[in-house]
């Protein structure tokens, strides 16, 4: 049994290296839910069309700027890293399943706030869980996608996202309805603590691992 757990243990160590050591992955889910939460701000000014294109593309460059960011800053100073075929496959599969319910939870997102589906029917329960039925959908879908990531990365603030994003996506469409608000302001405060958070990860990466000197 120990062997298995320190093997485990091992697994968890390579995917926080290959993952979340260099803060990248942190700042792209804190600017991502930084965009949700003026969502209905700029899809007012912009209208439903032009909004799915300008998030679209914004998107695109923060992907393609963390992509950048890993290949120039962080692979020379981190290397490049062959896991186990036993941690390949956690991996693996701890992507393609956080993955197919953030699709899930995207595609939900999107219909419930275009309004195109009805929110669900829950019976006899108070009425704002009626009113926000699928917020709270939403809420514990996203509790459930980054539990499921901190428990493939053995990673504890990952935990703390998923509650701070789904209370914080939550509370934004409670004010939404009940207040009128177009910007999101709780969900863009844990948005923000996320990306902080991200910054931080990402400097301190920088100064525990040096640019390698070039040999001249």
């Amino acid at each position: 049994m120990p062997d298995l757990l320190n093997v485990r243990e091992a697994g968890r160590r390579t995917i926080r290296l290959l993952r979340f050591q260099d803060g990248l992955w942190d700042i792209l889910l804190g600017v991502a839910f930084l965009l949700m939460s003026i969502y209905p701000i700029t899809r007012a000014l912009l209208g439903p069309t032009w909004n799915a294109v300008a998030v679209g593309l914004a998107l695109s460059a923060l992907f393609a700027g963390a992509a950048w960011a890993r290949v120039v800053l962080v692979i020379p100073r981190r290397g490049v890293a062959t896991p186990r075929p036993g941690t390949m496959r956690t991996m693996t599969i701890a992507f393609r399943l956080t993955l197919f319910l953030a699709l899930v939870t995207a595609v939900l997102w999107t219909l419930f706030a275009t309004s195109l589906v009805p929110s669900p029917p829950w019976g006899t329960v108070p009425d704002w869980v009626n009113t926000l039925a699928p917020e709270v959908v939403v809420a514990l879908l996203l509790v459930l996608i980054l539990s499921l990531v901190a428990r493939s990365a053995g990673l504890g603030r990952i935990y703390v996202y998923g509650w701070l994003l789904g209370l914080g996506n939550l509370a934004s469409s409670a004010l939404q309805h009940y207040k009128g608000y177009r910007f999101g302001f709780p969900l863009a405060i844990a948005a923000g603590i996320v990306l902080m958070v991200g910054v931080f990860v990402f400097v301190r990466f920088l100064r525990e691992f040096p640019a390698p000197r070039s040999v001249s």
